[in-house]
């Protein structure tokens, strides 16, 4: 699934087996760049996560809305009809 969000040079493409290692700053110590790059891809995985559950909650509003849509359409015709119906029954009762 690919990520509303655009990346930028230099991201990822959203898949965190297959990014490449992250450059670290080499006054660091191999064990604080490795803890660098374990909080890297849990912060990344949440943030994947995120970007598709809000995705998916956005398709569904995106649906609810054409329904909500939908469904105004049809009541203003049925109004429409109401009005015709009941005019008609006016125009009768005018005319006995």
């Amino acid at each position: 699934m690919s990520s509303p969000i655009p990346f930028a040079n230099g991201q990822s493409s959203g898949d965190p087996s297959s990014d490449q290692e992250v450059s670290s700053d080499p006054k660091q110590s191999s064990g604080d760049a490795s803890s660098y790059h374990k909080e890297y891809f849990k912060l990344k995985e949440a943030y994947l996560k995120a970007t598709e559950l809000y995705s998916g909650a956005s398709q569904d509003a995106d649906k609810l809305c054409d329904e909500l849509k939908a469904t105004h359409a049809a009541l203003g015709v049925a109004q429409q009809e109401a009005d015709q119906a009941q005019g008609k029954r006016a125009t009768t009762k005018e005319e006995v």
